[in-house]
């Protein structure tokens, strides 16, 4: 799927596969673009509080632009988030880039099974398995928007919540 987007400068860049034996184990490997800025999430904790608003609209522009590609060319992500936003440096410049397409699909070619994302940026359409496109962006963006921002998680939920509980949360909204 990677190759498809491999026009997009907003997303990480793939450049081959192979597979390899480990421990008596086959494992599918994939060489991919170098981010020395880590996630968008390590960006935000190692910041201690929240980036800078320039900073964080740079980064925000470059997920859209990347989400708008993505979309344009028939699929959806499914699990926006600032763990799947890898910090790539290129000299004077740095750029957020999307990452992690192990829940992307073509919703018109795939049938939608179930919840799919992480729970915490996923939109209530969404949970409630109505819709995965440029809605759920909107939300799971604006989720990860207030994270860099703010430093915080976006619900704030404690450790003894469940996650059916925030689903259900979210999906009240």
């Amino acid at each position: 799927m990677l190759k498809e987007f491999e026009a997009c400068p907003c997303v990480v860049r793939c450049y081959g596969s192979d597979t390899s034996i480990e421990r008596g184990e086959e494992w599918y490997n994939l060489f991919l673009e170098y981010a020395s800025g880590g996630s968008l999430f390590d960006r935000t904790r190692e910041s201690g509080g929240g980036l800078l608003e320039d900073e964080a609209r740079r980064y925000t522009k470059s997920v859209l632009a990347g989400l708008s590609y993505i979309h344009d060319q028939g699929h959806v992500h499914c699990d926006i988030k600032p763990h799947n936003k890898l910090v790539v440096e290129n000299g004077r410049e740095t750029t957020a880039k999307i990452a992690d397409f192990g829940l992307a699909m073509k919703p018109k070619e795939e049938k939608i099974k179930g919840v799919r994302g992480t729970p915490m940026y996923m939109a209530p359409e969404s949970i409630r398995c109505e819709e995965y496109g440029p809605c759920a962006y909107i939300w799971a963006v604006g989720c990860t928007v207030l994270e860099m921002v703010t430093g915080k998680e976006p619900w704030e939920c404690g450790r003894h919540i469940e996650k059916a509980a925030l689903l259900y949360r979210i999906a009240s909204k």
